[in-house]
C-alpha cells in the first residue's frame, strides 16, 4: 500500500517492491496520482473516482506511456457526477470509447456550473450561438 499514513520508507518499499516485480498489485490513494513512474504499468482502476478531470488525466496516465497500450478502469456513482461531463469530453476527444451509462447521463451533457442550480431545469432556456 501508498498513502500518506505510511512513511517514506515504506511507501520507498511498497513503490520498489512494484517497480522490481516484487508485488504485481500496488493499491495508492491519490499521493501516487502525480509524480510516480512506474514503466510497463498495463492497468489502472480508480475504485474512488477523482474529483476534477486533472487528477483522472494524471491518475490514469500511469498506464499506456510512451505509446504503449494500457487499460484504465473507474467506477462512478452520482457521487461523482461534477466530473461526468469533462470525462465523457475527454474520452471522446482521445478517440476513447464512451460507456453508453455516462454518453446518456444528464450530468455528461451539461458542464457543471454552466446551468445555475436555482433555475428550475423544466421551466429553463438555454441558448447555444
Amino acid at each position: 500500500m501508498y498513502h500518506g499514513g505510511k512513511t517514506q520508507e515504506q511507501r520507498e518499499a511498497a513503490v520498489d517492491g512494484f517497480k522490481n516485480r516484487k508485488y504485481d498489485i500496488l493499491i495508492a490513494t491519490d499521493l501516487a496520482s502525480r509524480g510516480l513512474d512506474v514503466e510497463g504499468v498495463k492497468m489502472v482502476v480508480n475504485f474512488d473516482a477523482p474529483k476534477n478531470i486533472q487528477d483522472f488525466i494524471h491518475r490514469t496516465g500511469r498506464t499506456g506511456r510512451a505509446g504503449k497500450k494500457g487499460l484504465a478502469v473507474t467506477f462512478l456513482t452520482s457521487n461523482n457526477e461534477d466530473l461526468f461531463y469533462d470525462l465523457k469530453e475527454f474520452l471522446v476527444k482521445n478517440n476513447q470509447e464512451v460507456p453508453q451509462e455516462l454518453a446518456m447521463h444528464p450530468a455528461a451533457k451539461v458542464k457543471p456550473g454552466s446551468i445555475p442550480d436555482n433555475v428550475p431545469r423544466r421551466k429553463q432556456i438555454l441558448y447555444i450561438q
